[in-house]
């Protein structure tokens, strides 16, 4: 009998319905060729799929930009992307995973079915049938050759330490998940961020600035020979602003804002938007004004957002595990263990202070990171992965990493990457007593302040926003383990508990490691959600291409180091304007 999982609704998720999956064209063809396949699939004496998916990603979108008030660009879209994944042999030991020197210097470019293919907007049957069948084709027939290699590489070596199977075999699922869509018209999309960005038409200190409105519904299909099949229909709305100014001394200033909703009802008021940008542009005015330094090292304490930031890129990344790679040219092999992850040999050691713990939890529906299966069909699941201080395990797909037998639900869009984050401790003390603390530190040393983090950028945003005029500005952290965004907002905090705003540093040599002897936490902390970048991508291990966005919740405390190290970025310093840009008065 096949088994069925079911996931009950809920004020977040209220479509995920026990019904049979919706029915249409496309999805029919699916399921028939999906099936023919199966039963036809079989080149000469070579050996069947023992697995075929194919996931179809139907990406529909509405979005504007402008600056000061004029539009920049506006458009509609519509796509389909077809991800066709054939497996051969068998669970322990299949075609993936694998990587081929050979194949890469031949010069022969092929096609991988499962990186994705445009598949038909029109609803006819006979055409989608006959374009899986020429990716099935295509999927098949490399996966093959893939296979072939592979165990040809593996009769030269021995491999060390215990062997992990190529795939996971998960629960057999049929969800289906299909969110209301709540987008306005192109030409209210316009209306709207012409609106907000004619705000910065009163800010004479900012040069460069927009905003942008983002609206992407993405329906995704999917059904495997396993008997999993999912319907997921998920819109998506970003609206961020972004603006450039200088320092009086030269030194260029960014920041971003984005917000993330699933409607545009979700959306702040028109005056609640624009007070957000009245305090972004005062935060970037005062940031114009203010003072820099040249170096620091001492206490610093991450607040907020600068907090959930600093886990974000430098922590979560971290938690991410890549399966072993087999390749056939031992040359490869230093390569391939570098990029398999920064925590691949570090369970059971400790990685933060023996009082937190960390969880994801994509089932946390109160989170923007939920999600009820996984773009391989594997229901979700909360997964604690520190506990006590000490790492529990990676999160992974349905490719598995050393010591563990099942995915954790974590295959998003194109990777791996996690759901929700939740930083928890037993020692977690008020954020005031923190600040306490952190003087304290600074009198024992007898300098002469400590410096407070409350903002710093992030690295998917520098993306999301449009590209503004050219500055040539390098930074001085290319060497450092991670590799972290520049801080935006900071301020020196004397003994007598005076603040001074200072701009224009990075963190410098910072390494994962430095998250174990965190001096302690807060007991505050605010959700915060964000775009998912992985800094340290393993780029041989990839998925099919998606439009979608990573977005994950963290709920992070503040955070305080004892010795971090801050200083100002190197490179050319722009030259400010010779006169003013013309006032819109």
């Amino acid at each position: 009998m096949r088994r069925r999982s079911f996931l009950a609704s809920s004020a977040i998720l209220p479509a995920i319905s026990q019904a049979a999956l919706p029915e249409d064209t496309l999805l029919k063809a699916m399921r028939d060729e999906l099936k023919r396949s199966l039963k036809k699939l079989q080149l000469e004496n070579l050996e069947k799929p023992y697995f075929l998916s194919y996931r179809i990603t139907e990406t529909t979108t509405v979005s504007a930009s402008a600056s000061f008030g004029a539009l920049s660009s506006s458009g509609e879209s519509r796509r389909r992307l077809l991800a066709t994944e054939c497996r051969v042999g068998n669970y322990t030991q299949d075609n993936t995973n694998f990587y081929s020197a050979r194949t890469a210097f031949s010069g022969v470019i092929r096609i991988q079915a499962n990186f994705g293919s445009s598949l038909s907007l029109d609803d006819d049957y006979d055409e989608f049938r006959r374009q899986f069948w020429l990716s099935t084709d295509s999927a098949y027939k490399q996966a093959l050759d893939d296979l072939a290699k592979k165990r040809a590489a593996l009769e030269n070596r021995t491999r060390t330490g215990a062997p992990s199977a190529d795939f996971s075999k998960e629960e057999v699922v049929e969800v289906t998940l299909n969110k209301p869509v709540d987008f306005p018209t192109k030409a209210k999309a316009e209306a709207l961020v012409k609106q907000l960005s004619a705000l910065f038409r009163d800010s004479a200190h900012i040069d460069n600035s927009g905003v942008r409105l983002d609206c992407t519904n993405i329906l995704t299909r999917f059904t495997s020979s396993e008997g999993t099949e999912f319907w997921r229909n998920e819109p998506g709305i970003m609206l961020n602003w972004y603006a450039e100014t200088q320092a009086t001394d030269g030194m260029p200033i960014t920041d971003v804002e984005s917000l993330y909703v699933d409607s545009m009802s979700a959306l702040p008021s028109f005056e609640e938007l624009s007070k957000r940008i009245k305090a972004f542009q005062q935060r970037l005015k005062n940031l114009r004004e203010a003072k820099t330094l040249s170096r620091y090292a001492g206490p610093v304490l991450f607040e907020g957002q600068a907090a959930a930031e600093l886990f974000a890129q430098g922590f979560a990344t971290a938690l991410l595990g890549n399966p072993r790679i087999v390749v056939d040219d031992q040359r490869f092999e230093g390569m391939f263990a570098a990029s398999a992850g920064v925590f691949t040999d570090k369970i059971s050691t400790r990685v933060l202070p023996s009082h937190m713990k960390v969880t994801d939890d994509p089932t946390r529906k109160d989170f923007s990171g939920s999600y009820p299966v996984d773009e391989e069909g594997v229901k979700a699941k909360p997964t604690i992965v520190v506990q006590g201080g000490i790492l529990k395990r990676l999160l992974n797909s349905r490719a598995l990493v050393p010591g563990v037998t099942d995915s954790t639900a974590s295959r998003r869009a194109s990777g791996v990457a996690p759901s929700n984050l939740i930083v928890e401790s037993t020692k977690a003390k008020p954020l005031a007593e923190l600040k306490q603390e952190m003087l304290q530190i600074v009198k024992d040393r007898g300098i002469e302040f400590g410096v407070i983090v409350r903002r710093m950028a992030n690295p998917a945003d520098q993306f999301a926003r449009p590209r503004g005029r050219t500055v040539i500005f390098t930074s001085g952290a290319a060497g450092q383990s991670v590799q972290l965004s520049p801080v935006i907002e900071a301020f020196k905090i004397f003994p007598d508990g005076r603040e001074e705003l200072i701009r224009n540093i990075e963190i410098s040599s910072f390494t994962t490691a430095a998250f174990r002897d965190l001096a302690g936490v807060s007991t505050e902390a605010a959700p915060y959600t964000a775009q998912f970048r992985n800094l340290r991508p393993n780029p041989f291990v990839g998925g099919p291409i998606s439009l979608a966005r990573i977005l994950v919740t963290y709920s992070v405390p503040s955070m305080l180091f004892e010795d971090i190290t801050l200083q100002q970025p190197a490179g050319e310093i722009p030259k400010l304007p010779f006169i003013a840009h013309p006032s819109f008065a």
